[in-house]
């Protein structure tokens, strides 16, 4: 069947509406990467043949019709030509409950609707007088507008009324500094099946990012307006075009003295791993990507921003339509996962490692990270489990085991940084010893 060879049991025959008892037992004995495959056959069906063993393409078993985000978790280690996902029976003889035809429609949330302060209009003065003018600049404590006839006429700010000077306020904000941040803790992997001590493990990359999102107010000038700051964190196939829809969270605010006009939010951890299905294949998975980060003020209009990509802030009402951990293009546009393909799960093509691979051991103080690749001349490999921040201590030297090598290091909130100097590294692979 498909790629690969399966069990076939008896014929079953089902009625509508008459009960039918089902065990299904699913077992492995080795430990790590493990898949299975409940797939039904309609007798006198023809079936598409997989092109790599000739055996029918059945669809898999369901009681359910599959939504989009489910069909893509199946699909992303699918291997097409293994089943069908989409096709074939539905294993149910009753109509579900719909929760959501008994809910009241979502209205849609409306913002305050506020005059914009730079455009023309008429102004009320505080004696009930009104002049018709575009706001420019302050000036101290004078408030410059323009007549439609290119005058520039300077008001005091205290003879405008209280709702034209909070309109002006809320429309010219200070300058802001915004940052995205994250943090990430490699998660060590499962441990090995005491049935399989001896088989190869292959290669797993487990982390926790934390997510969040900082501000400050680069001037002095009050703005004593309500603030809300919003970041969208995605990530990229390890092996694909595709992007991820990982995370999105947002806090309200206001800037003032007490907080030194400056603040900052957290989200909650957000796990991404990529792994091989076999020792030979590539690193399939998810990796981070990148992020935007939007300030918006009372009236629901962004008044500033930070992006890490700016397809993402160009595409962003789009992409937020979608759910979280959605796949979509650089158009922000869904599409499916890159699929996985038939030569991943044979052990015939060697592994490509890249500088970012490494494996870990440590004894007391003292830590060996083996690099599966080593950098070129110049070129950065970093270990981000071993961040300033993650690490929650600092590393006291770094050094080449067994060869003359040197290299560059530094510790920061990326990770820990590593430059060979001109001459490289020894071999193709390299071990460092890092004493804590």
């Amino acid at each position: 069947m498909g790629n690969n060879l399966a069990t076939v049991g008896d014929w079953i025959e089902l009625k509508a509406g008459v009960p039918k008892n089902m065990e299904v037992v699913a077992s492995e004995i080795t430990g790590g990467v493990y898949c299975s495959l409940l797939c039904v056959e309609v007798k006198g069906k023809k079936y598409p043949k997989n092109p790599v063993l000739l055996g029918p393409t059945l669809p898999i078993f369901k009681t359910e019709e599959l939504d989009h985000s489910l069909a893509d978790l199946i699909h992303r280690d699918l291997i097409p030509g293994d089943a069908s996902v989409t096709n074939g029976p539905v294993f149910r003889d009753y109509t579900p409950k719909s929760v959501a035809a008994s809910l009241p429609e979502p209205q849609a949330e409306e913002s305050p609707q506020m005059p914009a302060g730079n455009e023309m209009r008429l102004w009320e003065r505080g004696d009930g007088k009104a002049m018709e003018a575009k706001f420019v600049v302050f000036i101290g404590d004078k408030a410059v507008f323009e007549t439609p006839n290119g005058k520039k006429v300077k008001v005091p700010v205290s003879e405008i009324s209280a709702e034209d000077r909070a309109c002006i306020s809320l429309s010219n904000p200070p300058e802001f500094e915004i940052d995205f941040t994250k943090n990430s803790r490699q998660i060590p992997p499962p441990p090995v099946s005491p049935f399989n001590e001896s088989a190869i493990q292959r290669p797993l990359r487990i982390f926790d990012y934390t997510f969040g999102a900082r501000i400050r107010q680069k001037t002095a000038r009050e703005y004593p307006h309500r603030l809300k700051m919003e970041y969208f964190a995605f990530g990229e196939e390890v092996e694909g075009n595709a992007w991820v829809y990982l995370d999105r969270c947002s806090a309200e605010f206001t800037l003032s003295d007490e907080n030194k006009r400056t603040f900052d939010f957290k989200g909650k951890p957000v796990r991404i791993q990529s792994q091989a299905t076999r020792d030979s294949a590539p690193m399939r998975g998810t990796k981070y990507g990148g992020f935007v980060v939007t300030l918006t003020d009372e009236r629901g209009a962004v008044i500033d921003y930070k992006a890490s990509h700016e397809f993402l802030y160009e595409h962003l009402k789009k992409i937020t339509s979608l759910p979280v951990n959605a796949y979509f293009n650089r158009d922000g546009e869904r599409v499916v996962p890159t699929r996985a393909q038939a030569g991943h799960m044979r052990e015939k093509q060697k592994m490509t490692y890249t500088p970012q691979d490494f494996r870990f051991t440590a004894k007391g103080n003292t830590v060996y990270v083996i690099g599966m690749q080593k950098p070129g001349s110049g070129e950065e490999a970093v270990i981000e489990s071993l961040s300033s921040d993650q690490l929650g201590g600092t590393i006291q030297s770094v050094e080449v085991v067994g060869g003359a090598a040197d290299i560059v290091w530094t510790q920061n909130d990326r990770g820990l940084v590593l430059t060979p100097k001109l001459g490289g590294l020894p071999g193709p692979c390299y071990c460092i010893k890092i004493t804590m």
